[in-house]
Parts: structure tokens; C-alpha cells; sequence
């Protein structure tokens, strides 16, 4: 389907561009620039500052005495659920789009992506995008989004699957990324159906955007890469988190709520909620192996015991889709299931080794084996115009010259 082009009107039309932001000093100047250099005049740039100990306030109220189409806010330290939602509050463009404060967005994405909906019916329109490394590699994500037009239906097999989960071949692979970065909304849709960032942990963007889509009747796909996500690959799976799965199970549930709530919790649905799931506990025993974890060995197996009663739990380690999942993930179960004997061993010895290293031992392969991350392709252009500057390079000077 071919689209016709209108710039002259799509220009007038506003987006309110919200960025969060909590001590990025080191990177929020070149994510600003980034924007305020952006083709499309008509935004406006809401700068919410979430309690930053670092100089990104200042940093900030320096670029909103520069440009007047940036608001800043200052407000104590919630999250960033809370600071996207307050961004939300007071925006006045008649689309929304969103910025993490350390990455960077092409000189030309707004005006792309206004193009195409502001002159169709679409509800929703979102572009690939570059993972960037703080080396200044870059790849394009590997994601199968064609350009073009999506129907409901297909919103819903080819966009929202992939995004909770996939099937037991691929498990602990998310397809499609659950990015609010790389879209452009409808404001009217948000304030009519109040849309807003859950007060999660984690994947609270992937909760807004697949509530967002549940809405939609068509969305189209930009072929053209035009975000750049700066990645760090040294984050959750690095440290012991607490409360991990507390955290993971409610947003299970919140998935489970709003696929029910649009008449889309069905047999595809529920089959990649369990095998996201399969992940899920499987990060969550690692979790609780990991070195740094300093709870007693009582209490490790205390939550392990809870994992394992839940329904979750139940429903996705049956054997049918055990022998329905690669081996990688077989052997995952069975050290699951090994490590669940062998806490009902936990009354014989408290002792050092046991309470640490055994464990630990039994969950480093696993670990390495099941990674949160789905590894992405190099890009098959050379253009090196498209690709993030490195950090020892001029910022700006490929992203918005």
C-alpha cells in the first residue's frame, strides 16, 4: 500500500516528546541536541528531571533557557513510570513520543513518522532501530517487522506475540521488542482510555505499549532504523535483584489482565505467556543463586519453594512443554527440578559451602545458557552515516547534520 505524503500539514501537527531523566549527566546533552535538531519544528520537549543527585537538573533548566519549546520538571525520585505518566499529565501535542535520556533519535524520525499518521488511519506508527554499544558498534535489531500496514488481526498475531513471549522453540526470545521509544501515539487514544505507565519494576514500557495496542486497529512499520538505543549489557544479570519475582509475576498477571480485558487471552496467547514464564523462573532461581545474594540459605530456599507453588510455576513446567522445548531448555528443567530436591535436603547443613558455592554451582551453566537478551545481526548496509557515533567522536554530527 502505497502512502501519499503531506508534509505541509503533517509539520503543523505538535508531538510532546517526554524524556525521563535520573542522573545522566554524561549523556543527557547529546540526547537533547538530538532533538531540538530534529526536521520537525512543532515540539515540544518535557525534560522530567526524576530527582537526579548528578548535575542533569542543571543540565536541563540550561537547555530550557536556550529553547522554548522545553519544559523541565523538577520532582522527587518515584521511577520511571511515574515520571513518564507526569510528562503525560501536561503535554499538549496532539501525539506523544518518548526518549530515554541517554540515547539518541535521527534528525528525521518525527517528521517520518508523523507523515504516515497523520494523513491515514492508523492509530499507531513505529520504526525500527539501532542497539548501540558504548564501544559505538552499532547493529540493527533483529526483529521481523516488515514496513507496511498491519490490520487488527495482524496486530495481534504479527505485534503483540512476539512481545509477550514466544513458543517453546525459541523460549527466553522475545521477538519483538516492547519499545515506546521507536512510536509515535495518538494522544486522544491515551486520554480516552487512560493509558498509563504501570508502577512496575521492570517492563513497564512493553505493559503501556501492549495496553496502547489493544486499541488499535491499524499500525504501520517504517522500514528505516532511526532510534538509537544505547545498550548496557552489564545490568540486571549482573547483581542479585530483590523481590525479583514478585516483580515478574505481577507483570505475568498485568499481561493476563489486559489480553483478557481485549478478548485476546487465547491459546496462542496463554502458550507464550508460559514459555516467557519458563524464562521468567528460570531467571529467578539463577537470581537466587547468585553470588552476591547474601540471604541465608533458609530463606533461598524458602523463595524457591514459593516460586515453585505458584500457579505460574505449575502451568508452565508440564512435560508437555518440556518435550516440546529445545534441549538448551530441557537441561534448564532439569536443574530446576535437581536444585528443588536438593532444598528439601536444606535441614542437613547450613555450613558455608553448601549455604554458597553448591548452588551457585548448579545454576552457572543455565545462566549462561538461557541469556535475557536475544542476540542481534550486524546490519547488512555499510552506510556509516546511519550508524551511532562513538564516544570519542562529535555526538551530533551524524545523528542530526
Amino acid at each position: 500500500m502505497r502512502r501519499k505524503d503531506n508534509l505541509g500539514g503533517s509539520m503543523r501537527r505538535k508531538i510532546s516528546i517526554i524524556v525521563p531523566v535520573y542522573n545522566l549527566e554524561k549523556y543527557l546533552s547529546q540526547c537533547i541536541e538530538s532533538i531540538i535538531n530534529q526536521n520537525h519544528k512543532n515540539i515540544e520537549i518535557i525534560l522530567v528531571n526524576d530527582g537526579s543527585t548528578d548535575k542533569s537538573g542543571d543540565i536541563c533548566d540550561k537547555y530550557s533557557l536556550k529553547d522554548n519549546r522545553i519544559k523541565v520538571i523538577h520532582k522527587k525520585n518515584e521511577g520511571v513510570s511515574i515520571a513518564r505518566n507526569t510528562g503525560l499529565k501536561v503535554a499538549t501535542g496532539e501525539y506523544i513520543a518518548f526518549v530515554d535520556g541517554d540515547d539518541l533519535v535521527d534528525k528525521d524520525i518525527y517528521t517520518r513518522l508523523i507523515n504516515v499518521i497523520n494523513n491515514s488511519k492508523y492509530d499507531l506508527v513505529m520504526c525500527r532501530f539501532y542497539r548501540s554499544f558504548f564501544n559505538g558498534e552499532n547493529i540493527i535489531e533483529d526483529e521481523p517487522l516488515e514496513e507496511g500496514e498491519y490490520e487488527r488481526n495482524e496486530v495481534f498475531e504479527k505485534l503483540i506475540l512476539p512481545m509477550i513471549g514466544n513458543d517453546f522453540k525459541n523460549t527466553g526470545k522475545t521477538l519483538i521488542m516492547g519499545a515506546i521509544w521507536r512510536c509515535l501515539y495518538k494522544k486522544e487514544i491515551i486520554k480516552k482510555n487512560k493509558i498509563e505507565f504501570p508502577i512496575i519494576k521492570i517492563a513497564e514500557d512493553m505493559l503501556f505499549h501492549l495496553n496502547y495496542l489493544g486499541y488499535c486497529n491499524y499500525v504501520y512499520v517504517e522500514k528505516e532504523p532511526l532510534y538509537y538505543y544505547r545498550y548496557n549489557n552489564n545490568s540486571a544479570t549482573k547483581k542479585y535483584i530483590t523481590d525479583l519475582w514478585d516483580t515478574l509475576s505481577r507483570q505475568l498477571t498485568m499481561v493476563n489482565d489486559d489480553l483478557r480485558k481485549f478478548g485476546l487471552l487465547n491459546e496462542k496467547s496463554k502458550e507464550r505467556i508460559e514459555s516467557n514464564t519458563f524464562y521468567f523462573i528460570s531467571w529467578c532461581f539463577t537470581n537466587e543463586c547468585h553470588p552476591s545474594n547474601t540471604k541465608e540459605y533458609k530463606n533461598i530456599v524458602k523463595e524457591m519453594r514459593k516460586i515453585s507453588d505458584t500457579k505460574y510455576f505449575k502451568e508452565a513446567f508440564t512435560w508437555k512443554n518440556i518435550m516440546t522445548a529445545p534441549f538448551k531448555e530441557r537441561c534448564i528443567f532439569i536443574c530446576i527440578k535437581l536444585l528443588l530436591n536438593l532444598v528439601s535436603w536444606s535441614g542437613v547443613s547450613h555450613d558455608d559451602e553448601l549455604n554458597g558455592k553448591f548452588p551457585h554451582l548448579i545454576f552457572t551453566l543455565p545462566h549462561a545458557i538461557l541469556s535475557p537478551v536475544t542476540k542481534p545481526t550486524k546490519p547488512r548496509s555499510n552506510r556509516a552515516d546511519r550508524r551511532f557515533p562513538a564516544l570519542n567522536e562529535d555526538p551530533l554530527r551524524r545523528v542530526c547534520s
